[in-house]
């Protein structure tokens, strides 16, 4: 997402220039001695026994506004898998204007010092395609010793921004400095248990916010968690310039204008070009506000190639022209599409929520990383620039989550934003189905049991796969129908497979459909004279959800969805099934006297034919942690019907 922050709205006079930054007084120890080894962190291959951050903005002599920052850690090595993992040292430098102090040493177990030498720095342009890093190895690294970094860098600014402070392993001694000239006053808040920050109310020629944790645990992740989203955190955001203004920067109004005035296009070429693949579409062609959007849609995904490396000097015109597009044009292209079809829209944005929830009393960029388009008139969302996205079904991450909604106006000849905070709506569980159905019999002496199947994906539930089946060559698609085929076992032997519905314009309407004739030699064993069919692998394997701990976090789902199994088995003839009370399953989880997840399965016997009816559903997104017990007999009733296994008896 573009993101428009005027740079002018930080420049000031010169009298502030020259001042002393913070980093220039702060240092490590001169002749530091090893920490001992804490006994509750000695299960950890490290842990960090200090942690010194200071964020300062300071002019320049350019009367440029910077960023110097400066970190220290100090981190203890418990073994040798520590010394393994914490040997080397990866410093990003992408967003560095200037190193301008970097030392490290290793302080072993005996006391010696050994200092960085700074020729075994290596600067490396595109590590892993993330960019320009500095590289270094420590020397002398052992267990039970310290390796200890302070480096200052001189970076481009940011007005916005979101710090993560907790991470897989415990730290100590944990401290963050905020400084900003006097006439800057930013706006930090903390998440998830953070100290609050406070300010330094002696320094009179600099604003200084700052907070201190003594300790911060390590962060466990959670099966069914925003794992991201829980972990201890600070926000922060320009909020005022007193050289300026005395006005508020940033409110969700001006943030609205702003985004408003990127996204429209006003471009006559770049309109005519819309214009032009509109009609390509066969979107006029179409009489409801859906179909309208969906043809046009479906037409652009298939014709138009999604890519942030597109060329940047890119208009529309000449991304459509080029059949190439990056995501900031997706989503002006969309936007005015809907414009000139005459469908009524807003622009939505967001952020994930498995990553941070949108606060809505923070105003700020920082809260939107993600747009959508909210069409009231259907009550369905888009997102442009997701492939694998369709109309109605947005990335599920950025729904039941809030969002700041702008909607377009015009008052006496001028376009105007009016901006919401409202909630992101999310899709009903029964869009978003993986259904199996399947008649089995049994052949030969040896019964071997053989099934008719079918696999269907309904909404999210082919989220991954649907939308590209149909860009696979005839080997792929043939690996994929039998990977699913064979999700009963690998010696499920494939006699006949077929796919239905991956055709560009069924994605997400028609449910995407994967049969075949299966043979099922796994599933069967003798028992002297009685047969054992494990009928419970019938519906794929089923993870099982333990957790030793107590839960720490609430539960967090994707996106609302359910399992359908319709299942026909024929009995042999001359046999008997002695235990079909084995079948049945009540589990369920209950909030405010309503089914919220359940599986549930149940059969009837029709002559020689058993119908297995079995029904799981997640139908809330989020459940308190109080609630984690029930919703884990509700997972783990799934991996017991895995377990079901039906005894075959001569009669």
């Amino acid at each position: 997402m573009k993101k428009i922050i005027s740079i002018s709205l930080l420049l000031i006079g010169s009298f502030l220039i020259a001042q002393t930054k913070q980093y220039m007084s702060y240092d490590w120890e001169k002749s530091p001695t090893p920490t001992k080894q804490v006994e509750k962190y000695k299960s950890f291959d490290y842990y960090v026994v200090k942690d010194k951050h200071i964020l300062e903005y300071a002019y320049d002599s350019n009367n440029e506004l910077s960023l110097f920052d400066t970190k220290h850690v100090i981190t203890h090595i418990n073994n040798d898998k520590g010394v393994e993992t914490k040997n080397k040292m990866y410093i990003s430098t992408g967003r560095i204007i200037e190193m301008i102090d970097l030392r490290a040493r290793c302080i072993t177990s005996s006391g010696k010092i050994i200092n960085l030498d700074k020729s075994n720095l290596k600067e490396v342009e595109n590590l892993e395609n993330q960019g320009p890093f500095t590289i270094f190895a420590y020397d002398g690294v052992e267990p039970n010793c310290d390796i200890e970094i302070i480096y200052t860098s001189k970076k481009y600014v940011n007005v916005y921004g979101s710090y993560n402070l907790q991470y897989n392993y415990p730290q100590q001694n944990v401290e963050i400095d905020f400084i900003t000239p006097k006439n800057l006053v930013f706006e930090i808040r903390s998440y998830n248990g953070l100290s609050e920050f406070k300010s330094d109310t002696t320094n009179s020629k600099k604003n200084h916010l700052f907070a201190k944790e003594k300790e911060i645990e390590d962060f466990e992740a959670e099966k069914y968690s925003a794992d991201d989203a829980n972990e201890k955190r600070f926000d922060y955001h320009l909020r005022y310039n007193t050289e300026k203004s005395k006005a508020k920067l940033y409110t969700w109004n001006t943030i609205g204008d702003d985004l408003l005035k990127s996204y429209r296009c006003d471009e006559k070429d770049d309109i005519k070009a819309i214009t032009k693949i509109i009609e390509k579409s066969g979107a006029l062609k179409k009489t409801t506000d859906y179909d309208k959007l969906s043809e046009f849609e479906t037409y652009f995904k298939k014709n138009i190639t999604f890519s942030d490396d597109a060329p940047k000097d890119l208009t529309i015109e000449k991304a459509i022209n080029k059949k190439i597009i990056n995501n900031y044009l997706l989503n002006k292209v969309f936007y005015e599409a809907s414009k000139q079809l005459e469908i009524k829209c807003e622009l939505v944005f967001t952020n994930n929520r498995f990553k941070s929830e949108f606060d809505p009393t923070f105003e700020g960029y920082h809260n939107i990383q993600e747009i959508l388009i909210f069409y009231p008139s259907i009550n369905k969302y888009l997102a442009p620039a997701n492939y694998f996205s369709r109309l109605g079904f947005p990335p599920a991450a950025f729904t039941k989550n809030k969002g700041l909604f702008i909607k377009e106006t015009e008052v006496a000849g001028v376009v105007a934003a009016i901006s919401k905070i409202k909630t992101i709506g999310s899709t009903d569980n029964t869009l978003s189905q993986s259904i199996i159905n399947a008649k089995i019999s049994f052949t030969g002496e040896d019964l071997l049991p053989v099934a008719n199947i079918n696999h269907q994906y309904t909404g999210y539930s082919g989220y991954s796969i649907h939308p590209i089946f149909y860009l696979y060559t005839a080997e792929q698609k043939k690996e994929n129908i039998e990977e699913i085929l064979k999700s009963t076992g690998n010696q499920t032997i494939v006699k006949s497979e077929k796919v239905e519905n991956i055709e560009p314009e069924n994605i997400f309407k028609k449910p995407l459909i994967i049969s075949g004739e299966i043979e099922l030699p796994q599933l069967m064993e003798k028992a002297g004279n009685k047969y054992l069919f494990k009928l419970g692998l019938i519906i794929g394997p089923q993870a099982e959800l333990y957790q030793e701990k107590a839960r720490k976090t609430d539960i967090a789902v994707e996106y609302s969805h359910g399992f359908l199994r319709n299942l026909e088995i024929e009995i042999p003839s001359g046999y008997k099934i002695s235990n079909l009370k084995d079948i049945n399953f009540n589990v369920i989880l209950n909030e405010s006297g309503k089914e919220v997840s359940y599986f549930k399965s149940s059969y009837k016997q029709e002559g020689s034919k058993i119908i297995i009816f079995v029904d799981e559903e997640y139908i809330n997104l989020q459940y308190p942690k109080e609630k984690y017990e029930e919703f884990k007999a509700v997972i783990n009733a799934a991996a017991d019907f895995n377990k079901v296994t039906l005894v075959l008896e001569k009669i």
